[in-house]
Parts: structure tokens; sequence; C-alpha cells
């Protein structure tokens, strides 16, 4: 049996979920309808606060993804927009275009849920509505935080989401600017449609979570069939409503047919978001409280149990249907409030492109990532007066290169050299906007087995939705005997993961070879023909015959592939051998690297220990375009026991070097759960943690408010801690020189440091000119 979710293992959910679903991904299950008494419900619901939810197709992408810019940063992949992995499949790694969002504005209707209305078992579930409009104004002298104004029209919206004017805050221009003009977006927005329930029935937390499968997605089907039927009712015919839906439907954001060609359509809408009224439930909910519903990206019916069917004849992923005889369909989505700011939205975006939070999602520690990137808490940055939100602040250089955005330059860890760094926040004609620097790979402690011979082997990798191979083309010998040889040791998810030896002959199709240790048996609809699956007990050899293909040109692929849920030590490869008679042709022992293989994404490990590529990124944030908020944004809620709940004050972040440490050993940000580390987290230049006048120790969010690195002293703070007395901290010395042999996390304050490796690794800022556009920076061993 499959390992559930932790609030399924605490027993939060009491309907078990059909047999048809047990095996499949938690994410991919339908959702019951009523989880646990609210006592313990809302509990779960504060632990639970991701908004970038899971999908099947998505999980596999963000995996292919990290494999391409792997390959790409150690100079292996092809330059351009494309790059073609190992696997044979495809990821794009540039966006340069101009994208059409297609936004449906939604109001709730008066029908209550039977269920999710009931009140005795979710409370104020029987309100109806809201419509749009009836958010009411706040009062500015206590508020300086709640986004709001009298009319949010549709005219409002289009301006949000498309104004291209120079100097507006809107979606267009943020992308624009974040691109350095590489990237932006244009489209539609409805007038408001109403779906037929209220809020609570689209907004509940009753499964446990704070978006449900089985609420939110009819939210989506609702909305696209009410405006489906309002074009009805204007007169158009269902052709026409087709016909210009197509015009959002031009991008084929999974590949679906693997030809490599993302410029064509897939039958789903490319870019689809919902606004509803209301306010979020991030921000309290407003009247609706936790029935709001919480802004979030998801992939609508990814499971299969739309409504509508499961997709597209030709490309079936899941999702809703606008209508009947209109074959167009929903699935990736993102949902927003009614008085949502610019940075809710470009935020949630950012989901939609595929980048991930840098919070903690668990909602139990807040770390160093704060106000220093949109997809953190960089998403309520604002110019210091009645909100925030409404003007975000920029990527990390990490977002950016995700995307194909950043204009960098790469160095090795002990390696001496200079770089010169203009701003981040756009790209340069004489410097560089960011510099990663490659580290020696990361041992992470991942015991298996000892290696078969020598130190090291080949390790498929621990994890889910992998799919990592070792590829090799050659030249037989017209020679034989030809035997294609390698010791394994395996503990693979048996009937769900497997492993397979492949072969290609003069370019042709790849075929899984048969050994005595594979299967024909397909009871789970996993295997790919001739797989591996279980455990082997210990080292065995595999040998293979090519004797009549001597002559030609093979390729050789030894693949590991896991689905999305569970899994096992792996698949472990040494000793690779191909003889040709008695002439060596080619062998790998996993001694060096990548360097004797084509294409390679397996990992090296010693049976204790496996080595993850790591980096450092230096970029050079300043107080221009979006990132004055910066200097402006930043808030801390210190009043709420003076009664003032949504009074903020705010201060500045430190403009400078900051260094993020990129660890590719790591999937998230939770430092709550791996205190000090991440996928991407922030040096720390002044580590010793600010303690507050109540004797606690502020936020990560606070702690690394004067974390970049410079020629230039820290700004003073001064905050208050709610309920007690202010602090006032003085401006630090300049902290010009990273060395990585010295600490940047405390145990004092364990969730806003970061414990980078003790490479050696020197990083630092030389000069920077008078217009403050060129910085120099050296790079270089510790002496």
């Amino acid at each position: 049996m499959r390992k559930n979710p932790s609030w399924l293992a605490l027993g939060l959910l009491t309907l078990a979920a059909p047999s048809a679903y047990a095996e499949r991904a938690w994410y991919e299950k339908p959702q019951p309808d009523v989880a646990a008494p609210s006592t313990k419900l809302r509990k779960a619901v504060v632990q639970d606060i991701t908004d970038d939810l899971p999908h099947r197709l998505g999980e596999q992408q963000k995996e292919l993804k990290a494999q391409a810019l792997q390959m790409r940063l150690e100079g292996r992949g092809q330059p351009g927009r494309v790059q073609k992995l190992a696997n044979g499949k495809f990821v794009e790694l540039e966006l340069q275009r101009t994208d059409r969002i297609f936004v449906i504005l939604v109001e709730y209707g008066t029908q209550i849920h039977p269920v999710f209305g009931n009140p005795a078992t979710n409370p104020g579930g029987n309100i109806p509505g809201p419509l749009h409009n009836e958010i009411p104004a706040p009062d500015r002298s206590v508020d300086n935080t709640t986004i709001w104004q009298p009319n949010y029209d549709r005219a409002h919206f289009e301006k949000l989401y498309f104004d291209t004017t120079p100097g507006a805050d809107s979606v267009a221009n943020f992308y624009k600017a974040a691109s350095s003009g590489r990237y932006t977006v244009s489209g539609t927005v409805s007038e408001w449609v109403k779906v037929p329930y209220n809020a609570a029935r689209y907004g509940n937390n009753l499964c446990g979570s704070s978006s449900c499968s089985n609420s939110v997605w009819p939210l989506i089907s609702d909305a696209i069939k009410a405006w489906t039927n309002a074009q009805l009712a204007a007169g158009k015919t269902p052709a026409e409503i087709k016909a210009y839906l197509d015009t959002f439907d031009t991008w084929d954001r999974y590949d679906h047919d693997g030809d490599g060609n993302f410029d064509e359509p897939d039958g789903y809408i490319d870019h689809f978001q919902i606004v509803h009224a209301g306010m979020g439930e991030e921000v309290g909910g407003g009247a609706q409280g936790p029935n709001a519903v919480w802004s979030h990206r998801w992939f609508a019916y990814s499971n299969g149990t739309g409504p509508d069917g499961i997709g597209p004849a030709y490309n079936q992923n899941g999702g809703t249907r606008f209508g009947t005889g209109i074959d167009k369909w929903v699935g990736d989505y993102t949902i927003q409030p009614e008085n949502g700011g610019l940075g809710v939205f470009a935020h949630e975006y950012g989901h939609d492109l595929g980048l991930p939070d840098h919070y903690d999602t668990t909602n139990a520690a807040d770390n160093g990532t704060g106000f220093w990137t949109i997809m953190s808490s960089g998403s309520y940055l604002n110019d210091g007066t009645t909100d925030i939100g409404s003007r975000p602040g920029d990527f990390f250089a990490w977002d950016k290169l995700q995307l194909g955005w950043l204009d960098y330059a790469t160095t090795d860890a002990g390696l001496y050299s200079y770089h010169n760094l203009g701003p981040a926040e756009f790209t340069s004609a004489n410097a560089k906007q960011a510099l990663v620097v490659k580290l020696p790979g990361k041992p992470v402690l991942q015991p298996t087995t000892p290696p078969y011979e020598g130190q090291g082997m080949w390790q498929g990798g621990q994890g889910n939705n992998l799919d990592r191979v070792l590829e090799k083309t050659v030249k037989l010998p017209n020679k034989k005997p030809i035997t294609f040889s390698f010791q394994t040791w395996f503990d693979i998810e048996e009937d769900w993961d497997y492993a397979y030896v492949a072969l290609s002959v003069d370019g042709g199709p790849f075929v899984n070879l048969p050994s005595p240790v594979s299967r024909t048996t397909n009871p789970w609809g996993n295997n790919l023909g001739n797989g591996i699956t279980g455990t082997s007990g210990g080292w065995i050899p595999l040998e293979f015959d090519l004797s009549a293909h001597a002559g030609k040109t093979v390729t050789l692929k030894i693949r590991y592939k896991t689905d999305a849920a569970e899994f096992n030590k792996g698949f472990l490869v040494d000793f690779v051998q191909l003889w040709a008679k008695n002439t060596y042709v080619f062998g790998d022992d996993g001694e060096w690297g990548h360097k004797w293989w084509d294409k390679s994404t397996f990992f090296v490990t010693d049976g204790t220990n496996t080595l993850y590529d790591n980096y450092y990124l230096a970029e050079w944030r300043q107080f221009r375009g979006y990132d004055e908020g910066l200097a402006t944004g930043p808030y801390n809620y210190g009043f709420s026991a003076d009664g003032l709940v949504d009074w903020a004050e705010r201060y500045s972040y430190n403009p400078g070097l900051l260094i993020t440490y990129w660890d590719t050993s790591q999937s998230n940000n939770n430092v709550s759960q791996h205190p000090g580390s991440g996928r991407i987290l922030p040096v720390d230049s002044r580590p010793q943690p600010l303690q507050r006048s109540d004797g606690r120790y502020w936020s990560g969010r606070v702690q690394t408010h004067d974390a970049t690195f410079g020629l230039e002293p820290s700004f003073p703070l001064s905050l208050k801690p709610n309920g007690f007395p202010r602090n006032e901290y003085p401006s630090q010395p300049a902290v010009p020189v990273f060395n990585d042999t010295n600490e940047f996390w405390s145990a004092t304050q364990p969730y806003a440091g970061v414990k980078v490796p003790k490479t050696g690794t020197i990083i630092e800022v030389l000069s920077t000119n008078a217009d403050q556009t060129v910085m120099e920076v050296q790079v270089r061993p510790v002496d």
C-alpha cells in the first residue's frame, strides 16, 4: 500500500478512495467531501498553504526541466529554446513570445450545497454570494494593507492584466520588465458571469486542505459553462465560439505528441484564469472567511473525473470542456480574488509558467527568501502607502534562469575569475545579470549497497516521476561475438517502477532488450516492455549479445523510470563493458563522472552518498524597476495588540550582491522540515540573528533584509514586535567578501539562514562604477 500525505495518515480523511484510484499519487485521487470535525480541520488547513498544486504532467515537466538545465549548465545541452533529453523527450527552456490569457470574471450564486453549505458542519456555509463590488471599504485610519477600490469592473481587470502604457502596473508590463523584453502577455477579460452556488460550495476546506479538488474544480467547470451560455444567449453559434477559443490554444504545453514542436494546439486553453468575487482566503477571506477560495494554480480534473470526460480525443489528460459541440478544454488554470493586487496575479502566473513557491509551504516556518522574490513574500511588496501587494518585486535570478530570461556568466569553484555584473533587474550591454558558480557535487546520504568494484557506481536516483538514462552511441567492430554487459543491483517498487536496457540500430527506434530478470507482465500498465522491477538480492551480472549488429552503429541506453507515488532505493549500475571478440570497445565503472557517456542523467554514488549538483548564484539587486518596492514595501505587523490588526509598518531591504545557494538535492524550501537546507535560499552576509525586545528572534524575512554583500554599510532598522517595545538596530559595516568556509546558519534561528557547502570558495565585490551600472566581482579559492 502506498503512503498517504501526512494529513491522511493523521486520520483527517474518513472516506476511503475508490479502489481504482488506490495506487495513484495523492493529488490524482478524488477527495472526499468531509474530512473531520472543524476543530481538527482548521488545524489541518493551517499546515497546508501551498498555492502551486501538483498534477502528473506538471510534476513530470519539472523533472524534465531540471535535467535539461543541468545539461545546459554543464555544456552538454543544445542552444536554443527547446532541449532534447536523453530519454527522447523535449522541454522548453526559453520563453520568448507574447502569450494570450483567457480570463473569466466570476461571481457567486444563491444555491446552497447540501454538504458544503451545511452550517452544522461548515460554519458560514449557507451565506449566499458574494457578488462583485461587495467588499466593504477599509477604514484607512486603521488599515494600510487592504487593497480596495469602489468598482471592480471589466475595464479594471483589462488594465491590470494587459495595460502596456509605460509605467502602468500590469501583468503585461511586469513580465516584459522581468524578461528584459523577451516575454509579455495579451488576451481578453470577460464580463462578470454568475455560477450557480455560493462561495462555500467552491472554497470550503472540508477535505482537510486549503484547496479541495471536489470543490474548486467544479468552479472551473461551472464558470466556463456560464460564460459559454452567455455567448450562446448573445447569438453566437458553437462553431463561432470554438473558433474564438482556438485563438487561445496555440501552445502544446506538455508536447503531447512528443515531436518537440510546442507551437501547435493541444486541445486546451493555453493560459486560463478566473477572478472570483470577494476576497481570497489567503488574506482572511473577508465575509466568507475559510469558505473563500484560496488563490492557486492547478490542473482541473487531472485525475479524469470531470463531468465532460477525460479531455480532447487526441490528448486525454483530464480537464473540463466549454460545452456540448465546443471541443475546447480547460486543464491548467490559476485563480485570484476580486481585490487581488498585481502581486498575486503575477505570482500565480509565475506558477502557470512552471515556477514553484519559494516560501515554506508548511506554514510552520518563515525562511530567508522573504521579499527577495515575487515567488515568496515579494508578491506583497508595495509603494509604502495604502496597501500591500499592489506592486510586487522582481524574481530571483534562479527564477529567470528557469524561464530562459537570465543573461549569466558561469565559472567553476576553485578557479580565479573576474566578472562584471550589471543590475539584476534587466540585461546590460557590457555586463551580465548574474553569475553562476558551479560547485563540486554535494554528497547526500542515500545508502544502498557498496559498489561492485572501485569507489563509484551509477544510480538512477531516488524519487517520483524520474526518467533517467545512461546513453552511448558506438560503431561496433565487424567481428563476433559482441557482448554488452554490466553489474546491477536494484530495489525497485515492484510492478510500478521499472528499469530498462534498450538498443537502437543505425538511428532506428529503441527496443527494450530481454534479460533473465526482465518481465513481460504488466499488472498496472507501467511496464514499457521487458522491464526490470522488484529486488535483485545483491549484485548480479546482465549480458546482452549484440553480434547480430556487427559493423553497425548502435546506441545503448540504460533507463530508470518511476511513477508518481512511492519509490524504493532504485537501480544501480557498475562495471559496464562492451567487447567485440577480444577487442575492448567501451567501458565505465562510475569513477569518472559523465565524460564517457553521450547522454547521462544518472547520479554517481559510492553506495552511501549520492552526488547532487549545486551552485551559487550571484546577482546585483538595486532599487530599480519593480525592485523599487524593496525600498518601500517590506512590512511588519506589530500593532494588533493595540487593536490595529490591519496596520503594518514598512522598512527597507538593502541593495547589493545577493548570493543564493541552489541545492538540487532539495525539492522545496520547507526549512521547517530541513532547517538550513532548501532548493534555493539566500546567503545572509550578516548571519547573526536579530533578537526582539520580547526575547524571541525575528522571522526569516526580517533576518535577510541586509543579506547582500557589497561596499556599503547596511541601513539602520527600526521594528516593533507586536505587544512589546520597539527595537532599534544600528547600521552594520559593509561585507564585501563571501567565504563559504564561514557559517551562514545559526541554530539560534534555524529557519533564516542556509547551510552552505565548505568548498573553499570566495566571491568578493571589488568595485562599482559611479552610475551603479557595473559591479566588478572576483571568484577565487580560499588561500
